[in-house]
């Protein structure tokens, strides 16, 4: 698979979907990986969400092809942010439909890192700041950089 690290700003938009989309209506700014068919970029929340760049509401929609993708970039992901951040564990979620508390209606994978005191197994969704964004992008990429370069 041929991956693409992204700038502080990512040039390429989602295929655009219905009106309201938030991620097919927005230009995510700490993009951090990209693909042909996806895009990792940081959350308001500072960790990575792969999306599909296509439109796909949920994975009652999620064709095969783009499924198959979406694992193995989540795996490294996974790895990049035990070795940038020192975490001791990575939850990856991902809900579908309103009963399930999907609030973004565009499939999307939160890869969350863990630490033993974080409150076991509940995920806080706090914000943090434009500059610990701006460092956890730069780090993440680094360590994308070393995995893909075989370094781990």
């Amino acid at each position: 698979m041929n991956y693409r690290f992204g700038g502080t700003v990512c040039r390429t938009r989602l295929d655009s979907g219905p009106m309201g989309c938030l991620f097919c209506d927005r230009v995510p700014d700490e993009t951090i990986l990209e693909t042909d068919d996806l895009i990792v970029y940081l959350s308001l929340e500072g960790h990575p969400l792969v999306a599909p760049r296509r439109h796909i509401r949920d994975v009652f929609e999620l064709d095969d092809q783009t499924a198959s993708a979406i694992l193995p970039v989540a795996a490294k992901l996974a790895r990049a942010l035990k070795a940038s951040m020192d975490c001791e564990g990575v939850t990856i979620s991902q809900a579908n439909g309103a009963a399930a508390g999907q609030e973004v209606f565009h499939f999307h994978l939160h890869v969350v890192p863990r630490w033993e005191d974080d409150g076991k197994g509940f995920i806080r969704w706090n914000r943090v700041t434009e500059d610990e964004r701006h460092r956890r992008a730069d780090t993440l990429r680094a360590a994308l950089s070393r995995d893909a370069d075989g370094q781990r």
